[in-house]
């Protein structure tokens, strides 16, 4: 075999579980089983997967340990205003700070792939490595997971989505059946975000579902200038990114357009720990690979540096 590495955990894990479970393996095909699963990992590992969106959209962040179920961040918000004063004026108006906390959690996500004793004893008799596909399957999973809770949260568990939050600004759209009522729309998005926090903050990222950039690409009329063209001459420097998610937000075929300040203090997803594999652990006569992440969905700290529009 090429691949002559294995993993000490693994491999104690492999013939303890063999003693409990009564599994007839000589020592050569628990090492074997040792060596394929540290190949199988790490081509795992090595993999790369096509990003799924919320990973583009929200910057990740890796701060919290691994081990903890909830974390409190702060929130300071100013208060009071300067004015014009007389000399010795001793009515100076107060200027403070409101501080609040909020609280999120922590979630583990799992699941596990397997290989059967028979599948062992085959790849070991013809010399070809076991499968990985298993393990890209459960990987992905836990992938889909992290980003479907981003999008859309989880209500058993009390997990606010993005696309549902309550204190993000929302604008129901006209429905964007020629580009100036896309441009229009997009304009006064990004113009809310610059008012509403008195020019603190200005969008950087245009997110749309890829169906309607092609609305944004037609020409104005009497030019050969497209929607888009002009708009990035009167706002330079936006990001356009195509978001898959944003072709269905509800499951009835509703499109988004979200415009937002992409930055970790305004919204991030937190990961604090990115998809691992556990030691095996037989299993009748299989042997089973719990795999495991923990993730908090997507963190909105500034929700007035957001605009959704909805039904595009």
């Amino acid at each position: 075999m090429e691949h002559m590495n294995y993993d000490e955990a693994d491999l104690n894990a492999i013939q303890a579980g063999m003693a409990v479970q009564g599994m007839n393996m000589d020592e050569g095909e628990s090492i074997f089983l040792a060596r394929e699963l540290d190949y199988v990992k790490q081509r795992v590992y090595e993999k790369k997967y096509p990003a799924l969106t919320a990973t583009t959209l929200f910057p990740v962040t890796s701060e919290l340990p691994s081990y903890i179920k909830t974390f409190t961040y702060g929130i300071w918000d100013a208060v009071g205003m300067a004015r014009i004063i007389a000399d010795y004026s001793d009515d100076l108006p107060n200027v403070s700070v409101n501080y609040r906390e909020e609280t999120g959690k922590v979630y583990s996500l799992g699941n596990f792939y397997e290989y059967s004793l028979e599948e062992i004893r085959a790849s070991q008799a013809t010399g070809k490595n076991l499968s990985t596909r298993l393990a890209n399957a459960a990987r992905r999973a836990h992938d889909v997971k992290v980003n479907d809770l981003a999008f859309h949260g989880d209500d058993d568990y009390q997990i606010v989505g993005f696309l549902d939050h309550p204190n993000i600004p929302v604008t129901t759209s006209a429905g964007w059946t020629t580009g100036e009522i896309a441009s229009g729309e997009l304009e006064d998005a990004v113009t809310a975000i610059e008012t509403i926090t008195k020019g603190l903050y200005g969008a950087n990222l245009i997110a749309l579902p890829p169906s309607k950039f092609k609305v944004l690409s037609k020409p104005m009329p009497n030019t050969n200038t497209s929607y888009m063209t002009y708009f990035n001459t009167q706002y330079p420097g936006l990001q356009w990114v195509r978001v898959n998610e944003l072709e269905d937000i509800d499951g009835n075929g509703t499109k988004a357009a979200t415009v937002m300040d992409r930055d970790p203090d305004n919204a991030s997803m937190e990961i604090p720990q990115p998809f691992e594999q556990l030691p095996p652990q037989a299993n009748n006569l299989a042997f089973k690979i719990p795999c495991h992440s923990r993730a908090t969905g997507v963190q909105v700290y500034r929700p007035l540096t957001i605009h959704l529009i909805k039904g595009i």
